[in-house]
């Protein structure tokens, strides 16, 4: 009854499921342990069986034995009687085997046990009827014959084959309530565990549609509480959207007339500006030389600083040319040596020597190429010098430049301050207007996106009055359905 409880809808859907499941894992259940107990009982049968064919056997082979023993009596010169009883022997001696195998009856190895004993001893009674027939006593020969009686060995035979008819009339009653039982088990299992299944169905089906109708119907009273609700804010959104658009209206107007006002101070502080530009356009010209005489230090600085970079990039470079030099000089030694070994080796080292002389060619051409490098380094260190006293005189010359054209633009910038000066009068009415002009755009632009607001809130009510329509008539074709 819990998961019958449980809130989620897929818990009980699962549930429906799983029942017709657990009847067909029911039945595959009963199905195999029918199927487990037929084949138990077929083995059981062919067991016993198996064991009738290995007792029958053996009493052929005993019988085989003491028929040979009674014929060697009675036809002496005959000479093929040892090879019969040794059949026989070999033929019980395997039905005992496979018998031993099989056989698990308490009742049936007593008399098997019986049944072995009488065997072994008519057996050793064949084998000495055999050997005195064979060394010509046949008086002897023929009294033991006589007291090879079968009589035992036939009514041991005969217990043997009554158990075994107990046995197979046992096993066949086991499987005809083994048989029975199953289709007993099977039928109530498929006719309980349909009933059960439908029952547990209309309980799961019942509760989910009562529990469905009851979220309907809470839909649809919410649904008509939002459709009214939607109505109401829908009339308050137009009659909002109407007032700003008057509002509106007004503050186009009022716009229209600060434009007006502004135009007129535009034309009275034209004058003055037109002076104005003029100092700023001097002004200008200043500020730029001054930015060039700037950007010309700047560059000096940025040469100087190469120059620099360069000078430490030669000295790396003579570096490596002394480097080279050294280790043309130890192959060049290494080379010598190697010639002289090659001398005393003769005949042998003679390739090792040509090899040794073109190392020390080699050595010679690195040497005389780091010492034309080297002098190269030093030539460009030269310049790199020369060109460093250049520099810093030009660096001198471009800030004694520059000491002028502050001067310069210092003078002009008080002229400019005077001009200045005598055209914020008109300036300020002109900004007094201007930001006159601005307040009344603002306030226009935040009209317009009241107004813009208005109209969306509206369209967007209207959808949502829609959409709550359409999840009404939703829930009616839910409530329909279950």
């Amino acid at each position: 009854m819990s998961i019958l409880n449980a809130k989620k809808l897929q818990d009980r859907i699962l549930l429906g499921y799983s029942a017709p499941l657990g009847v067909l894992v029911l039945f595959a259940i009963l199905m195999g342990w029918g199927i487990f107990q037929q084949a138990n009982v077929s083995e059981n049968r062919g067991r016993a069986n198996r064991v009738m064919i290995g007792v029958h056997g053996a009493d052929i082979g005993v019988s085989r034995m003491v028929r040979t023993a009674r014929g060697a009596v009675l036809f002496p010169t005959e000479a093929h009687y040892k090879e019969s009883f040794a059949e026989g022997v070999k033929v019980y001696e395997t039905a005992v085997k496979e018998v031993d195998a099989e056989m698990k009856d308490e009742k049936q190895l007593e008399h098997w046990a019986t049944f072995k004993d009488e065997a072994q001893r008519l057996q050793a009674e064949g084998e000495k009827v055999l050997s005195l027939a064979q060394a010509g006593k046949i008086a002897e020969a023929k009294q033991i014959v006589g007291e090879m009686e079968m009589s035992v060995l036939s009514e041991t035979f005969g217990e043997l084959e009554n158990r075994q008819e107990e046995i197979l009339d046992e096993i066949r009653k086991k499987d005809a309530f083994t048989t029975t039982l199953s289709w007993i088990l099977i039928f109530v299992g498929l006719i309980g565990g349909s009933i059960g299944t439908l029952v547990l169905g209309a309980m799961i089906s019942k509760d989910i549609a009562e529990q469905v109708k009851k979220a309907v119907t809470q839909i649809t009273s919410s649904s008509a509480e939002i459709a009214t609700t939607m109505e109401e804010q829908e009339r308050t959104a137009s009659l909002q959207a109407a007032s700003v658009n008057e509002t509106t209206t007004t503050m186009d107007e009022l716009r229209a007339s600060s434009h007006q006002s502004e135009e007129q101070a535009k034309s009275a502080s034209q004058a003055a500006n037109e002076v104005l530009q003029l100092a700023e356009n001097g002004n200008q010209s200043v500020e730029e030389t001054v930015a060039t005489m700037v950007d010309l230090k700047n560059k000096v600085a940025a040469i100087a600083d190469q120059i620099v970079r360069l000078s430490e990039q030669t000295n790396q470079i003579g570096n490596i040319s002394a480097l080279v030099s050294d280790l043309s000089q130890q192959t060049n030694m290494l080379a010598l040596n190697a010639s002289v070994e090659a001398v005393r080796a003769g005949e042998h080292g003679k390739g090792f020597a040509v090899v040794a002389e073109e190392i020390r060619k080699l050595a010679d051409q690195s040497r005389q190429s780091a010492a034309n490098i080297s002098n190269l380094v030093s030539d460009i260190q030269n310049a790199i010098n020369t060109t460093v006293m250049v520099t810093d005189e030009g660096t001198k010359t471009v800030n004694a430049g520059m000491n002028i054209t502050e001067s310069t633009a210092n003078a002009f910038a008080g002229v400019l301050e005077a001009i200045n000066n005598v055209a914020m009068n008109n300036q300020q009415i002109v900004l007094n207007i201007r930001q006159q002009g601005k307040a009344v755009e603002q306030v226009l632009e935040a009209m317009d996106s009241i107004n813009k607001g208005a109209q969306e809130t509206a369209a967007g009510l209207t959808q949502v009055k829609a959409g709550t329509s359409q999840l009404s008539v939703t829930a009616r074709e839910l409530e329909a359905m279950v």
